[in-house]
């Protein structure tokens, strides 16, 4: 599994970890009952405290992402949109900091509301296809 961090980017490692497992998970690089790789060794690849890893994960497994095995790790559940296990106010709520990174950025950068509203439609559509596999 490979995860990239980036500590001066504003957003919290822990949730830069959160995004990308989702991410690899939506795009099927990361399957079913998948283990994941340990806190411990995680935490030595990407130079972070374990804690943040585990506060990751954790949170994973509170939105159903990720389940423990005890005594033999972490996994990847089988993550249905059908029965999300966190509302959608708290599912919205968690891309609230992406969004306001997003919003500031494109108007740092000067690229309108409707150019970010046509990449998002082309993220997603990439994201469909990949989920037809």
């Amino acid at each position: 599994m490979f995860i990239e961090v980036n500590p001066n980017s504003g957003v919290p490692i822990y949730l830069q970890i959160k995004n990308q497992v989702k991410r690899m998970m939506a795009t099927g690089m990361l399957k079913k009952d998948e283990p994941m790789t340990s806190v411990r060794q995680q935490a030595l690849e990407l130079r972070v405290n374990p804690n943040t890893i585990a506060k990751a994960y954790r949170e994973l497994e509170l939105e159903g992402y990720l389940y423990t095995k005890r005594g033999r790790g972490v996994f990847v559940a089988e993550k249905s949109d059908k029965t999300p296990s966190i509302s959608k106010e708290e599912r919205l709520k968690s891309l609230s900091s992406l969004a306001d990174q997003l919003s500031v950025e494109a108007y740092h950068l000067g690229i309108s509301k409707a150019d970010i509203e046509k990449l998002l439609k082309e993220k997603f559509k990439k994201l469909d296809k990949q989920g037809e596999r």
